[in-house]
């Protein structure tokens, strides 16, 4: 549900990943090893002959098949892998592994070599979807192979660095369940459903978060709330209650008023003026 959760980008991860696409015209991603995309260079997206393949030539089921087949190729190999797709482009991907552990794959794409696109895949075409498909085509940028081979390269050595620098690194899943609560202690998130964002069942989740914090689930999310909502109170001018709730993630500021004078024996209002 919230496959981020798993792993921290440091900020010269996004920072390379965007200089490298404005740099070359071309996409850069990272993806987790089941395949969901979770961080694009300048947030580009996929190139429009590529999304002419998959919507107009129905090719969608046979581009993500070769996606999964490249990956599963890098992972085996534990090294780069190279390809051309059956739109004629050129693409790499590479493994991202982190003390040995592979935490996703990243990958390169949607240039080409040649003047137009293969012949096979016009045939399918009519004259007009033939026409927006050879324009695009041209709109993809076209590497010589002696550049493709620079390109190749440099995305090589980013990929090396960010896996030895840990710029990309696999989050330990119960302080990450300590930051959603510190992010948003209002929020609603029981037990169960932390411990399935976790992977685990809700009894070992039990015992691995008091091992963490030192107390149960439940006392956590009360003391980071009441904690927060105090340095809130706090805050000169004073916030209103309903902006207060909001900031804590709660949707309905009369149920957190009454969570807090359960706890702290007073209303927040009344503890504001204090």
């Amino acid at each position: 549900m919230y496959p981020d959760l798993e792993f921290v980008f440091r900020p010269e991860t996004q920072a390379i990943f965007d200089q490298f696409c404005a740099l070359l015209g071309i996409r850069i991603a990272f993806y987790s090893p089941s395949g969901e995309e979770l961080r694009v260079g300048q947030g580009r997206a996929m190139c429009a002959y590529c999304g002419l393949l998959r919507r107009e030539l129905g090719l969608e089921g046979r581009c993500r098949a070769l996606d999964a087949a490249s990956r599963e190729k890098a992972a085996r190999s534990g090294s780069l892998t190279e390809y051309s797709c059956h739109g004629g482009m050129v693409e790499a991907m590479m493994p991202v592994c982190v003390s040995g552990r592979l935490l996703g794959f990243a990958m390169i794409g949607q240039f080409r070599q040649r003047e137009k696109p293969p012949a096979r895949l016009l045939a399918q075409a009519d004259a007009k979807l033939r026409q927006r498909l050879e324009r695009a085509y041209l709109r993809v940028p076209r590497f010589d192979p002696s550049k493709k081979r620079l390109a190749v390269g440099l995305f090589e050595t980013l990929i090396r660095h960010i896996a030895e620098s840990r710029l990309i690194d696999r989050r330990d899943r119960i302080a990450a369940i300590l930051d959603r609560l510190r992010d948003k202690p209002g929020r609603r998130l029981p037990l169960r459903q932390a411990a399935a964002l976790a992977g685990c069942s809700a009894s070992q989740f039990s015992r691995l978060f008091r091992k963490a914090a030192g107390q149960s689930y439940e006392r956590t999310r009360i003391a980071l709330l009441l904690e927060r909502a105090d340095a809130l109170l706090r805050v000169k001018p004073p916030l209103r209650i309903q902006e207060i709730a909001f900031q804590l993630g709660f949707e309905d500021p009369l149920y957190f008023s009454r969570i807090y004078r359960k706890h702290r024996g007073v209303s927040p209002k009344r503890a504001g003026r204090e």
